[in-house]
């Protein structure tokens, strides 16, 4: 996300794939640059962007918005292969339960069950997709790490399934099937249990979510 003032619409636009399953590069007059490519945008709004970066860049890439005729001045920002971060819903992680729900405090996943987690930043796929490409349904996209991204639960490691770019969603996004431990440490409040993702040790800032026995 990108943060700011008059970088687009007052009134926020969200995007939409096209026919092939592609994100637009251009939405409600905005563009932004990654070393003057511009980049899929997913949502637009005078003080906020959401864009999706470049599967490959340097180190450091020159971005910059444009908003109609208006630019904002270019900036030097660092990246990384790996960067991964977990995604929150309400203060909660973006996890899904393995009867398909949405993880809330009201509504614990079980301990050894199978959770989905909604991640990005977690490094390249075997099979690439275009930037801003829907991932499709199937076949699966798989990460190409060595070893698979582990989720730790309050310091205990779940066990994963799976882990590739989120079908249905914008590649960038990662889904991670991973089973949780069957018992966590003593004491750990089973309302707000801390997940953080390790991807090739890189890690994630924590989430949390909610388990019951």
């Amino acid at each position: 996300m990108i943060a700011g003032a008059g970088l687009g619409p007052a009134q926020g636009i969200a995007a939409a794939p096209n026919a092939a399953g592609q994100y637009p590069t251009s939405l409600g007059g905005v563009q932004v640059l990654f070393n003057s490519k511009p980049a899929p945008l997913l949502f637009v709004q005078a003080n906020e962007i959401h864009t999706v970066a470049p599967f490959s860049l340097p180190e450091i890439s020159v971005v910059q918005v444009q908003y109609g005729a208006q630019s904002v001045p270019p900036l030097d920002v660092p990246f990384s292969t790996v960067a991964p971060g977990i995604f929150t819903v309400n203060g909660q992680g973006a996890i899904i339960d393995q009867d398909g729900t949405v993880n809330t405090p009201a509504n614990p996943a079980r301990l050894g069950s199978i959770v989905s987690v909604y991640a990005t930043g977690t490094g390249s796929l075997k099979t690439p997709l275009a930037d801003g490409q829907l991932t499709p349904i199937p076949p699966p996209y798989i990460l190409t790490q060595i070893a698979s991204p582990q989720v730790t639960f309050a310091g205990l490691a779940g066990t994963t399934v799976w882990s590739g770019s989120a079908p249905g969603l914008v590649a960038g996004v990662t889904q991670i099937n991973v089973q949780l431990p069957a018992a966590l440490p003593s004491g750990t409040a089973l309302g707000a249990v801390p997940v953080i993702l390790n991807a090739l040790g890189a890690l994630s800032p924590p989430v949390f979510i909610s388990v019951q026995p």
